[in-house]
């Protein structure tokens, strides 16, 4: 997928000497904890070892197929990864993607499997209900329903030519931060 470039990646090693230093910091602090370890090493040993991918050839990969599928799933099939934390690192792979050129910020919204960059957490959940996107009273506990109201939410947003990621990062914010907002 580098099409011949070498490019500066994490080797077996560092990864053996980062999962030692993690452990440690966990044997004094109690912080991370080792799900968190695990998770870390697993990410890094997943893609910039076993898959040696870099963020190019996901910028390529999103640009040449139109779709946020594939990267979507591969990040969710991680450890310690489901479906929100997957479209954090989607949508947040779309801002930088845009911000470097590497994406097209009016064809994101035409992109297949917009829904993946559009993650569903408590501040997202509560802003989009205030707006009437849904009606759901409870945040799905499940990846199926998740994944659903992911997808029930950004078809919305796209009839109203909104942009899902934009949008999102927005909501997010603006829950986060307790901007009390008359709707």
């Amino acid at each position: 997928m580098n099409k011949g470039k070498t490019i500066n990646m994490l080797k077996l090693e560092d990864l053996k000497e980062l999962m030692g230093l993690l452990e440690k910091y966990y044997n004094i602090y109690k912080l991370p904890n080792s799900n968190d370890i695990r998770h870390i090493i697993e990410l890094h040993g997943k893609l910039f070892i076993k898959d040696k991918i870099s963020i190019r050839d996901i910028f390529q990969e999103i640009n040449d197929n139109k779709s946020l599928y594939k990267p979507y799933r591969r990040f969710d099939l991680i450890y310690g990864i489901g479906p929100k934390i997957a479209s954090f690192i989607v949508r947040d792979i779309i801002f930088m993607g845009i911000k470097s050129g590497m994406i097209n910020e009016n064809e994101v919204n035409q992109f297949d499997s917009i829904w993946t960059a559009f993650p569903i957490d408590t501040h997202v959940f509560k802003l989009t209900k205030k707006l009437k996107l849904h009606n759901e009273e409870k945040i799905p506990s499940n990846d199926e329903e998740k994944e659903e109201r992911m997808m029930e939410i950004t078809y919305r947003l796209i009839d109203l030519k909104i942009s899902v990621p934009f949008f999102n990062a927005g909501a997010w914010y603006i829950d986060f931060e307790n901007i009390n907002i008359f709707i």
